[in-house]
């Protein structure tokens, strides 16, 4: 009796999973877009904000998922990959020759996505909007205390009139990955921007959403007709989808059978990405250092995290040796003793001064931890864990925007673990991202482990984050910036005085070394390994792609830049067969499908990409026509099965699978019925 209640319990859970998967196939196939015209592209934060597209405000808008690649434009872009600035919304901008003033000139003809032009009474609307509601917007508080007022003499002319002199304005405003945010002021001027969500988003960009599928983590997109410059650039995809990745080795599969174009969970698994050439030879891999090392973050204003000496303790528990050999592997990175990248243009003896980096070295040795807790009184209670004098037990949580298994999720992990070893109790745990921010940023949250970013032209970039000045009370939301909530008015001093000097001034050179000791004594920020992303792309259907051959454009598809390279990317022109008569002894050959074909013999027909089939009509071994009167041998060869035209529409491929599921468990509960009655 027991078998039998246990084999039903068995064929109802498999009655249930294979209905679960049935459905999961008809949902996914909600919408059907022509595969050779549309871009897929997954993305491993979790999308969670489908209704609102207002950048200025706490998860006001879902980064990542397109909004500042695919919608958004900037006045400028650099591109990091080969130094070209190119111009984009703006055409040029002047400083005056006291530095107070900063004119940008607009191009002529931009349009917002709804057909109004995008003029300097925009620029001028968005800067006030944010003044006005700072420092409760974000980017609020730096135009607040750096611009006094904007003045617009024509359409196409914004003058910036500064409170003191700022350099870098042109700079400050880029940013790297995200660029400034220009709002229209025919959509925002009676709109309350602390509650507005921008829904539909009216912007400059070539696309617009068409639809959204909350259910399936899903943004697509749809390339705006009438974009203003569609007579200057105009992108060949028709469609973008951009949805939360599956797991690692579903992503795999799914770009193996061609089915998306970028697998974005497959970069975070290193292995499984080498695998990936060999499965599909249309597939290219794209190795670049990212801006951001990984490192840990941690809350300054939170005893006893407060301490510098604990936050050293912390760092050194991080094994940065380790996690460099096994973090990508097999691609190879360093342990970061600096909070900023390998970049070339931000690693120099100015910005990294050799003897600063020797006297605050970053290096693994537990023992060293476990001595400065030890002087600081922090002993073991019962059950092992240190507790301060104040009776404070040392337990943190690391937390991580990444997935299990991800590289952020890896260093936390590590390290709560080698803190455990010397009587800390640590844990790692996963967050979506806007939990995450909304206790980082309201001063609730420990430590994190995710990425510095800051410094991509001088470290002025990444100190100034750490002004005392955007520092808000714990349980207040701080939205300026200092996350750590680290208080220094000796780096106060620093930042404020770098703040109106330009790299290459002499002045800045002792700041510069001053700054870089600061952080290393002070240690808000723990770095750990340099980061190397190697994005993976397919060649099916669109082409192009940066490589490590030629990396026109950093390939990031969550930066600013990613435009670019949507712009770039060309539609593969399907292939063309025709059958020949072989007249001459022809050898095997790597047809341009990167098929293989041949050997052949005289007097066979074959049938071969045109391509192929003019140069062997060219060299004379084969013919449109038949030889004369002879016996004809009629032979197709192939030896591999990939093409670079295959066509495979989601609908299809889902009913196939869906009509297979169904039949599986008619036949399953068939069967099941059949036995019982025999029974």
């Amino acid at each position: 009796m027991y078998l039998e209640r246990k084999g039903s319990l068995v064929l109802f859970g498999v009655i249930v999973l294979l209905l679960q998967m049935f459905t999961v196939l008809q949902v996914s196939a909600q919408e059907t877009l022509p595969r050779d015209e549309t871009l897929y592209l997954t993305e491993t934060s979790e999308f969670t904000i489908f209704d609102s597209f207002n950048p200025f405000i706490p998860n006001g808008v879902q980064w990542s998922q397109g909004f500042n690649g695919f919608l958004k434009e900037d006045l400028w872009y650099i591109n990091y990959a080969t130094g070209e600035w190119i111009w984009w919304l703006a055409t040029g901008y002047e400083y005056s020759e006291d530095v107070k003033t900063f004119t940008i000139s607009l191009r002529h003809g931009v349009e917002w996505n709804d057909g109004e032009p995008f003029t300097s009474k925009d620029i001028a609307f968005t800067i006030n909007m944010l003044k006005e509601n700072a420092p409760k917007l974000y980017w609020s508080a730096y135009y607040d205390e750096w611009v006094d007022s904007v003045e617009t003499p024509d359409d196409y002319t914004a003058i910036l009139h500064l409170k003191k002199p700022n350099p870098m304005m042109h700079i400050d405003i880029r940013g790297a990955w995200d660029g400034g945010f220009w709002v229209p002021e025919h959509v925002w001027k009676d709109q309350d921007p602390m509650t507005f969500k921008n829904n539909p988003p009216v912007l400059t960009g070539p696309y617009k959403i068409y639809k959204t599928y909350p259910d399936l983590m899903e943004f697509i997109y749809v390339r705006n007709e009438e974009y203003w410059a569609k007579d200057i650039s105009m992108p060949e995809p028709k469609y973008i989808v951009m949805k939360t990745s599956s797991a690692a080795d579903v992503e795999a599969v799914e770009i193996i059978q061609n089915l998306i174009d970028h697998a974005h969970r497959v970069t975070y698994s290193c292995p499984l990405l080498v695998s990936l050439t060999g499965a599909n030879p249309n597939i290219t891999l794209a190795p670049f250092w990212d801006p951001c090392p990984r490192g840990i973050r941690i809350n300054c204003a939170k005893y006893p995290l407060s301490l510098p000496e604990v936050r050293w303790a912390i760092s050194y528990c991080v094994n940065r040796e380790k996690l460099a050999e096994t973090i990508w592997a097999p691609f190879e990175t360093v342990p970061a003793k600096w909070p900023w990248s390998m970049w070339a243009s931000v690693v120099n003896d100015v910005f990294l001064p050799p003897d600063v980096l020797e006297a605050y070295d970053l290096t693994y040795d537990p023992a060293k931890a476990a001595e400065i807790l030890d002087t600081l009184g922090f002993t073991k209670g019962a059950d092992g864990i240190r507790v301060t004098p104040n009776g404070t037990r040392l337990s943190w949580e690391i937390m991580t925007p990444s997935y299990v298994g991800g590289p952020e999720y890896t260093v936390a992990f590590d390290l709560a673990q080698e803190l455990t070893k010397i009587g800390v109790e640590a844990k790692a745990t996963t967050q979506p991202w806007a939990v995450l921010d909304e206790k980082t940023t309201t001063g609730v949250a420990d430590m994190t482990s995710q990425w510095l970013c800051g410094c991509w032209h001088d470290p002025r970039e990444t100190y100034s984050g750490f002004h005392s000045k955007y520092i808000a009370p714990i349980g207040e939301r701080q939205i300026a910036g200092n996350w750590e909530r680290l208080e220094s008015s000796e780096l106060d001093t620093v930042i404020d005085e770098l703040g109106v000097l330009t790299p290459d001034n002499p002045d800045a050179v002792p700041l510069y070394k001053e700054g870089l000791e600061l952080y290393l004594k002070l240690l808000p920020q723990i770095p750990v390994v340099q980061t190397i992303y190697v994005m993976d792309f397919l060649n099916t259907y669109w082409t192009h792609w940066p490589t490590e051959a030629d990396m026109y454009e950093i390939p990031f598809s969550w930066w600013d830049n990613f435009k670019w390279t949507v712009h770039s990317i060309k539609k593969v022109t399907p292939i063309e067969y025709v059958g020949v008569w072989i007249m001459e002894v022809v050898t095997a050959f790597v047809g341009v499908d990167k098929k293989t074909y041949g050997p052949f013999a005289v007097g066979a027909y074959a049938t071969v990409p045109k391509e192929d089939a003019t140069r062997l009509i060219g060299e004379g071994l084969a013919s449109y026509t038949p030889p004369p009167a002879q016996t004809v041998t009629v032979t197709s060869w192939s030896t591999t099965t990939t093409t670079t035209s295959v066509s495979v529409p989601t609908m299809d491929i889902t009913s196939v699978a869906g009509a297979s599921i169904v039949t599986l468990i008619v036949g399953v509960v068939v069967g099941w019925l059949v036995a019982s009655r025999r029974k």
